[in-house]
């Protein structure tokens, strides 16, 4: 028992902390001792057997209510922590996934391969150790999610590396042991050389350096987990005055044994805490320290194949402010909801059942003691049971209403947990989206520094390793549909698909204005809009410039253009973020126009403008997101929104 109504054991520990079940008690006992009372007074009436059986079934419904309620808020907020935990650990390794292609683009650099040739022969030259690095740092200054380049040797020790970490010649065997045991890239979390085991890991992505069919070295980028995974957090957790309501939920990533890698804020949770569940279950009650959190871990589903490094997801909230109810906006709540639309649970229809059979058979006794009372003699028992009867239709009115008031609290908070569910996958969608576009601006950065690209806007005879080179990034990146080289004219040299015809002109803003860049760190992008290059359907293309020589640009001698695949792509950021709903849903991307880029139905479009009143009202903000309902065509919708 707790509070003197019956709890299962397994919501003991929620309840008491759930300040509306406590509440709800408190009502419900003034009740049930109303009840007890009115069952002993009619003992002395003929009323006796009638209040007792609807004491009991009282009983019983304020035993399974009080449960029901404390599953209720106990499945919301565990619902809420699985979203952000698995929105966590999901654009982690989309993040991580674009990692994976990028080192394999970089092993290509002829800069790196000819150091690791060199480095077999003897001695290096101190100006070949500057061009290496210049190149490393022309690399790193378009991303922000590394920190650091190695470059080794064919044994794995150290040519150079670009903060000038570790010593030259320093052995990273671990480095050729891992690459030699996997096709193509190699993945791993560990300090940087085995003789540093006081140092953080570091996870690092790795490539063999080729040439001839001969491995040369070996290209590794560290990864700045850390500085990924503040951003990454400000975007699963939202915007947060802390001044005005408290954030108490903390999201991370742990590792496959629980360990904390990163957490969105370590001074509740830090790095080396192990997060720890019962076996088999992604949610529960956990300690760390003296406080007890109810904790969400989820797994990866992966980003095409790819799953990381093995690590999960959580989200955990201290146990004693899980269900705070701060912040409820009362004008998101519907003011009424069929039950046959399937959005509110059906045991709460099977509770106003419940509550309607209590009313029939107090309105029983009621008549009943009517009756009886005409048939009295007795004045004192006409004045005794008129008095018990008010009494009991007084407590019918009192019980009615305390069910229907927490029936209503139940439906208001489903519904609420609804559109916080939707405004949660609109954040994911739209870092998704905003993450896939950001990487196609670095990409075609990355791609403008390849030399032999260079070469062959000026050799004729270097157009086919070109075409060559452009195919292997293009293996590398999923995400393309083609990578044209273009000279100052805007004449297509090669492209990687073979679909353009050579030496064709194409005429764009975008060509022109990426002509006129002056810098290897600036790139164009076309306006989302039709194009030959798509087959006439709308995408977008980012183009870089290429220089004769990148270390000194002036005016451009072409542009490398990407193709972005916008069609699937956008659609699988949709699916993506709806991936796990429990309920029948359907997503959008649209523009500032409500012109609709992408979705999951073709439903509420009409002439590809979405028809939905969704839209943000007043001025662009960045990152801004809301949630509410709406009614349509007899039909009640949760929504919720983000901006890019």
């Amino acid at each position: 028992k707790f509070r003197g109504i019956h709890i299962n054991a397994s919501h003991f520990e929620m309840a008491k902390n759930l300040d509306s079940v406590h509440e709800l008690i408190d009502e419900l006992s003034d009740l049930h001792s109303t009840w007890n009372n009115l069952s002993l007074l009619g003992e002395l009436t003929n009323l006796g057997s009638e209040i007792s059986d609807t004491r009991q079934l009282f009983e019983k419904l304020a035993s399974e209510l009080s449960n029901f309620l404390v599953g209720q808020a106990t499945r919301q907020v565990v619902d809420m922590l699985a979203t952000r935990a698995q929105n966590s650990i999901d654009i982690l390794v989309r993040n991580l996934y674009e990692r994976t292609a990028d080192i394999g683009f970089l092993a290509t650099d002829p800069v790196f391969s000819q150091l690791c040739i060199d480095a077999m022969e003897g001695p290096l030259e101190t100006k070949a150790l500057k061009l290496a690095k210049q190149r490393m740092r022309d690399y790193i200054s378009n991303y922000s999610v590394y920190s650091n380049v190695l470059l080794l040797d064919c044994s794995a020790n150290l040519i150079t590396d670009l903060q000038d970490e570790v010593p030259q010649n320093t052995s990273l065997g671990w480095i050729r042991q891992l690459v030699n045991s996997n096709s193509n890239y190699a993945e791993a979390f560990r300090p940087l050389t085995d003789h540093s085991a006081d140092q953080a890991p570091r996870l690092i992505y790795a490539w063999k350096i080729q040439e001839s069919g001969q491995t040369r070295g070996f290209i590794a980028l560290e990864f700045n987990l850390k500085l990924e995974s503040e951003a990454l957090f400000s975007k699963v957790m939202g915007a947060s005055d802390y001044s005005s309501v408290p954030e108490w939920r903390v999201c991370g990533v742990t590792n496959s044994e629980g360990n904390v890698l990163v957490s969105s804020n370590p001074q509740y949770i830090g790095a080396g805490q192990t997060i720890r569940l019962p076996k088999k279950a992604d949610w529960g009650v956990t300690q760390i320290g003296p406080i007890a959190y109810l904790t969400c871990l989820r797994s990866t589903r992966g980003y095409q194949g790819y799953g990381g490094p093995g690590w999960k997801g959580f989200c955990m909230v201290p146990l004693c402010h899980a269900f705070n109810q701060s912040g409820e906006d009362e004008t998101n709540h519907p003011p009424a909801i069929d039950h046959r639309d399937g959005l509110v649970d059906p045991q709460i229809a099977r509770f106003q059942a419940h509550a309607t059979e209590i009313q029939k058979q107090l309105n029983r006794s009621i008549w009943n003691g009517n009756i009886a009372q005409r048939n009295s003699r007795s004045v004192l028992g006409q004045s005794f049971s008129k008095t018990l009867l008010w009494e009991i239709s007084r407590a019918g009115e009192s019980t009615k209403a305390l069910y229907t008031q927490a029936l209503e609290q139940l439906i208001h908070r489903e519904i609420k947990g609804f559109q916080v569910e939707q405004q949660a996958r609109a954040m994911l969608a739209i870092d998704l989206m905003d993450r896939n576009l950001y990487e196609r601006a670095n990409d075609c950065r990355w791609w403008a520094l390849t030399p032999v690209l260079a070469q062959a806007l000026t050799e004729e005879e270097k157009v086919p390793l070109a075409t060559e080179c452009l195919q292997h990034i293009h293996s590398l990146y999923t995400v393309y549909t083609n990578i044209v080289l273009l000279d100052r004219d805007g004449k297509v040299v090669c492209d990687s698909a073979e679909q353009v015809p050579k030496g064709r002109l194409l005429k764009a803003p975008w060509i022109d204005s990426t002509m006129q860049l002056k810098s290897c760190e600036h790139y164009c992008v076309s306006a989302f809009e039709r194009t030959e290059l798509y087959q006439d359907r709308p995408t977008y293309i980012y183009s870089a410039a290429i220089y004769a020589d990148s270390e000194n640009p002036d005016n451009a001698i072409g542009a490398i253009a990407l193709v972005f695949d916008s069609e699937p792509q956008f659609e699988a950021i949709l699916r993506e973020s709806m991936g796990g709903h429990n309920q029948q849903a359907f997503a959008f991307i649209v523009d500032e126009q409500q012109r609709v880029i992408s979705s999951t139905t073709d439903h509420y479009i009409e002439q590809g403008i979405l028809k939905l009143p969704v839209a943000p009202q007043g001025p662009f903000e960045k990152y801004k997101s809301n949630f509410g309902y709406l009614q349509l065509d007899g039909r009640l919708i949760a929504y919720g929104t983000c901006n890019s």
